[in-house]
């Protein structure tokens, strides 16, 4: 077989040879995909879908043939690799719940550690700290009441109440400072 009597499938990913007996039934066809087309060696276009269905009816000689492991182009994910990744995906989902589930509990033991009277600080922004060296302001809880699943604390520092509500996350332990 000569090399003017391939077509070449032109992709970015691979190139696959198919012999020019395929060409004549190839453009009987009308083109249904504009875009995507396949080159032969007289650079006439063939659409990628009229070669596939072409390819599926016609028989390629034996000297053509493609080693199996690449025969199937399209089929990229084999059933192996799903089930590793099946299996990981459940193993980092169980992770993430424990780590949360942890964190959870270690934010409940902190509500319940925290007190009416109890001094807290609340970190201030970068932003609002111009001309300031302290990184947190103060406080003391003034009340503490739950929302849900959360809790909220009503803060008050050296110049009076704070009119936001702050959930444990946004407290730092000053009781020991």
């Amino acid at each position: 077989m000569l090399l003017d009597d391939l077509v070449v499938f032109i992709d970015p990913l691979s190139s696959i040879v198919v012999p020019s007996n395929v060409i004549p039934e190839l453009q009987s066809k009308p083109p249904s995909i504009p875009f995507s087309s396949i080159r032969n060696t007289s650079q006439s276009l063939i659409p990628v879908a009229d070669l596939l269905a072409v390819l599926s009816t016609s028989t390629i000689p034996s000297t053509c043939d493609v080693p199996s492991s690449t025969n199937n182009v399209f089929n990229i994910f084999s059933p192996r690799h799903t089930l590793v990744r099946k299996q990981a995906e459940g193993n980092y989902l169980d992770t993430a719940n424990k780590k949360r589930k942890k964190y959870d509990e270690h934010l409940n033991n902190l509500v319940e550690q925290f007190k009416l009277r109890d001094c807290v600080g609340i970190p201030i922004h970068s932003v609002d700290r111009t001309n300031t060296d302290a990184k947190l302001l103060p406080c003391l809880i003034i009340a503490k009441e739950k929302k849900g699943d959360d809790v909220g604390f009503r803060l008050a520092c050296q110049c009076g109440e704070i009119q936001n509500w702050y959930t444990v996350e946004s407290l730092v332990d000053l009781r020991s400072s």
